[in-house]
């Protein structure tokens, strides 16, 4: 039943929850990391919301059904499950992938959409920031494309969200709340990655390219002039958060379920595989929690569609004839969602943070003890990872082999490495943003609202933070439980014992070798 239907409103509500009272939501990339934290935080708080449609792509062999039933799977909506115990009956899973024209979506299914959806949360992309051109493309800009047309036939729509990055233009010098020229017109792109096969495609990518650090970014930025093109009339707004990493608070503190971006960085290194990182430590880490972003993406929806038909009442939304000098006039609503203008954080004080809460916790899969070091110069942090990477795990290889055990250290750096070159074009550079208008939107906020969907980041404690963010990665992502600590803490001091005595070894060796260099000499 469509939200146009009158509800019967609860009197305890809050402005933000009455918008999704009766409401019928699509979410796309609902079952990645994000995507759940969004689902979960809709389910509890929520409790109006008719039905949540997920497009659902299959994957591995797994149907669509498989795939959905996976999603709830866990302690992660316990919570959830506490405060909805019939959220089945809200859910509903429509076969469909952002790969493919249309989005993949069947004509029954498409209409079923047309006919019931009130709010679109469009939260796909590729998470691979070295993907190829032709699949970042297609997931990124015609899967946008295809969701906005279909959009624009929605018989209810309240509001459509787009999910962008703060760093689609990482070009610009300040990276302020408004489009920006893209380098290639997204439709021109979208038709020379279908005509070019793959071979040409890889000839001309790095010329599309240019000095873009990546694929996703690139087709994250040219994506957005899609959505200003095509959300010309339309109540939508795009929420660019900045490096997305562990929940805050809700539903569970310190959850994740993925090594991208810092998350990666911090694992590793505390596993004590990961000695070094291409990194300016001076520079601001612009970091911002998954379930503060998830609030503000639930308060853009609720928001532009406020405004928007504030604006058509009026007679104030854009014309179709807008220019291409990308004017700040546009009905589409643009926040940043960053932490370098509230709370920031300095790479050395994220790492400081995470070398204080790793000893108190220890894995049991940790290989070494901690020892990490940022390095702002590249040959030096080659040096690091030759001498502290490679080499170390060119002995434990070989050793694995006369052993006769399968060798794995040597492939394991090699991803690592390739993960962390991407990275390191995000942690050398400063980004300069604005969020003025994230800002005004929490303000405008009702105070019930303002706790029940709170991301002002300027409430944010980061040394806090940090506490569950290592209980996280231990718990969730290394699958290591709370209750081996005891067990983490033994193998901790012996680790420590092999590294201060290796330490020493290679002390006495240097020397030696120093002084018989000299004794020649003399």
């Amino acid at each position: 039943m469509s939200s146009d239907i009158n509800t019967l409103r609860r009197p305890s509500q809050t402005p933000i929850q009455q918008f999704y009272d009766g409401a019928n939501i699509l979410i796309t990339g609902g079952t990645g990391f994000f995507g759940r934290v969004l689902l979960s935080k809709l389910l509890s708080d929520c409790p109006g919301v008719s039905r949540i449609y997920l497009l659902i792509r299959e994957k591995r062999g797994k149907t669509t059904k498989e795939r959905f039933e996976e999603i709830f799977e866990g302690e992660f909506f316990d919570p959830m499950r506490a405060r909805c115990p019939n959220y089945l009956t809200k859910m509903a899973a429509i076969t469909g992938d952002c790969l493919k024209p249309g989005v993949g979506i069947s004509p029954e299914d498409r209409k079923t959409l047309l006919d019931n959806i009130d709010v679109v949360f469009h939260c796909a992309a590729t998470v691979r920031f070295d993907a190829h051109l032709k699949v970042a493309v297609n997931i990124n800009v015609r899967a946008t494309r295809s969701l906005l047309e279909m959009a624009k036939d929605m018989k209810h729509l309240k509001s459509f969200v787009h999910v962008s990055t703060a760093y689609s233009n990482c070009r610009q010098p300040i990276i302020e709340e408004r489009f920006y020229e893209p380098p290639v017109d997204p439709n021109h792109l979208i038709e020379v990655t279908d005509l070019l096969n793959d071979k040409m495609i890889d000839k001309i990518t790095p010329g599309i390219l240019d000095n873009w650090p990546n694929t996703y970014s690139l087709t994250k930025q040219v994506a957005e002039d899609m959505v200003r093109k095509m959300g010309i009339g339309m109540p939508v707004a795009m929420v660019r958060p900045s490096i997305v990493i562990a929940t805050n608070k809700e539903p569970i503190p310190g959850w994740i379920n993925n090594h991208y971006g810092p998350t990666g960085i911090v694992a590793g290194a505390g596993l004590g595989l990961l000695r070094s990182m291409h990194a300016d430590p001076e520079l601001v880490a612009d970091m911002v929690p998954a379930d503060n972003v998830i609030n503000c993406i639930i308060s853009a929806a609720y928001s532009v569609n406020k405004t928007w038909n504030e604006k058509k009442k009026s007679g104030e939304l854009v014309s179709d004839a807008l220019d291409k000098n990308y004017p700040d006039d546009t009905d589409v609503e643009i926040y940043n969602y960053i932490s370098s203008t509230q709370k920031p954080i300095k790479w050395k004080e994220f790492m400081a943070l995470n070398e204080k809460a790793v000893p108190e916790i220890p894995s049991t899969f940790s290989i070494w003890a901690y020892c990490f070091t940022l390095n702002k110069y590249k040959p030096i942090h080659n040096l690091y990872i030759l001498f502290l990477h490679l080499l170390p795990a060119l002995i434990v290889d070989t050793a694995a082999k006369l052993l006769g055990r399968q060798p794995k250290l040597l492939d394991a750096y090699q991803k690592i490495h390739k993960f962390s070159q991407v990275i390191s074009f995000f942690s050398t550079q400063q980004f300069t943003f604005t969020n003025s208008n994230t800002q005004r939107l929490f303000t405008s906020l009702t105070e019930e609202d303002r706790s029940l969907f709170n991301f002002d980041m300027g409430q944010h404690d980061w040394e806090k933070y940090m506490f569950w963010h290592i209980r996280g990665i231990r718990a969730y992502l290394v699958k290591d439980p709370l209750s081996t600590v005891p067990e983490g803490l033994r193998l901790r001091r012996r680790l420590l014992v092999a590294h201060y005595l290796l330490i020493g070894a290679l002390n006495i060796f240097f020397f030696f070798i120093f002084a018989k260099i000299v004794s020649f000499f003399l």
